[in-house]
């Protein structure tokens, strides 16, 4: 979670030497804390308080890069709870689930509805970037089966859930250079 001015305040020197461009520690802890400047602006800032404050600045959720190639996106790192505080650096990615419990055609079916879904919105062009398969069929020969038509027919990037190792594993043999995200405890 973000600190407030006065919390950045108690952890600097309090000298008040305007080194770092301020006219006083405090004005330079409001604007720290508004992003304004950089903690390297203090040359007199301890080791312990350069620890303390560089580790409440880090952000909540740390970067995952999911896909490969031209596909690939990154989620997380973003410093910002709502739009209106600044701006996120990773946009939202919106994904499709489908169980591996799906009959071969009516699974074929949704896959190719998921490859030909695109759509419009305010100018920008919306479409599905990831495909999670679920694996409800407890089975890692079925959900594997369904990973791999995944892959081959909507050519997104893909997930995996399941809480099966060996199913895990089985899949891999087809997303592995994918790059997928592991999503634990599905199906």
């Amino acid at each position: 979670m973000a600190l407030s001015g006065l919390d950045i305040y108690k952890l600097l020197p309090k000298t008040n030497c305007k080194d770092c461009g301020f006219a006083t520690c405090l004005a330079f802890a409001m604007a720290l804390a508004q992003k304004k400047v950089s903690l390297d602006k203090c040359p007199h800032v301890t080791a312990q308080a350069r620890q303390a404050l560089e580790s409440a600045s880090q952000p909540p959720i740390k970067l995952v890069t999911i896909g490969s190639g031209d596909a690939r996106f990154e989620i997380g790192n973003e410093t910002v709870m709502y739009r209106h505080e600044q701006k996120f650096y990773h946009p939202t990615v919106i994904g499709i689930l489908v169980e591996d419990t799906l009959e071969a055609r009516e699974l074929e079916a949704r896959l190719n509805k998921i490859k030909a879904l695109s759509f419009e919105r305010v100018g920008i062009g919306i479409k599905p970037e990831l495909v999670s398969v679920r694996n409800s069929s407890k089975n890692k020969d079925k959900f594997a089966e369904a990973v791999n038509k995944a892959i081959s027919i909507t050519g997104r990037n893909i997930a995996l859930e399941s809480n099966d190792p060996a199913a895990i594993e089985a899949a891999l043999k087809y997303a592995r250079d994918k790059r997928p995200l592991v999503i634990w405890g599905g199906g």
